[in-house]
């Protein structure tokens, strides 16, 4: 079962364009998210 958070976890980690801790774009489905805990600014 931990395996397949992690795994969700990794997927929804590349619906994000982060770059120098400032999320620049979301590439999900949208709906509820969770920001990760890098992004200091957006």
């Amino acid at each position: 079962m931990a395996i397949g958070i992690i795994s969700r976890m990794m997927e929804e980690m590349e619906d994000f364009v982060i770059e120098d801790d400032v999320l620049k774009k979301y590439k999900g489905k949208g709906g509820d998210i969770i920001i990760p805990d890098s992004v200091t600014s957006i």
